[in-house]
């Protein structure tokens, strides 16, 4: 009677684990990596973003409303442009209180009036992957700062995004995700990023 446990036990530790493996094959990572460094004379971010080639083209063809290929159409720089401008950028970040005795400060979110575009500079294919090189304007004042990056989220439910924020020899990073596409994007790191002696 022992074995026969034993064995019951086994099966279902093997089912689960089963299951376990086959929910990771139908559900991959979604992920893109984006790096970001201001350049003091242009007074702009300049940014490099990778994220997996067939997704991006998936995202790119639900815009143009056709099927289409980021290698060959001639279109795609274009729609990246649109894209990225509507789905990774910087805004100004209001705050209110609720009432005087609240602790803390309620943060929304408040686009930039008007939206200001990106500046595409070009794009790299790497087999599986596809590195994107885009340059934003800041948003002028002393405002608070969000940054928004929801890239790929309308096509991927579980998708992450990390931002690498590279400033004065100091690295920082911050995640979105579908929950929540934006965070805080901090006006110290409008520095130049100290490059290493050589």
């Amino acid at each position: 009677m022992r074995s026969i446990h034993w064995v019951y036990c086994f099966s279902l530790l093997v089912c689960f684990a089963l299951a376990t493996i086959a929910e990771a094959v139908v559900h991959p990572f979604h992920i893109s990596t984006a790096e970001i460094e201001f350049n003091p004379a242009t007074k702009r971010l300049e940014i490099g973003l990778k994220c997996q080639s067939s997704d991006f083209e998936r995202a790119l063809a639900k815009l143009a409303g056709k099927k289409l290929d980021i290698e060959k159409d001639p279109q795609v720089d274009d729609l990246a442009t649109r894209y990225l401008s509507d789905n990774f950028y910087l805004a100004t970040a209001q705050t209110e209180t609720k009432d005087k005795s609240a602790s803390t400060d309620i943060v929304r979110e408040v686009p930039p009036p008007p939206k200001q575009p990106i500046k595409f500079v070009g794009k790299e294919l790497q087999t599986t992957w596809i590195w994107l090189y885009f340059e934003m304007d800041v948003p002028a004042g002393d405002d608070p700062l969000v940054l928004v990056n929801r890239v790929l989220c309308e096509v991927n439910a579980g998708q992450i995004n990390t931002c690498l924020i590279r400033y004065a020899g100091k690295r920082d990073a911050v995640k979105t995700t579908n929950s929540k596409p934006s965070q805080p994007f901090h006006r110290e790191w409008l520095v130049a990023a100290t490059k290493p002696a050589k």
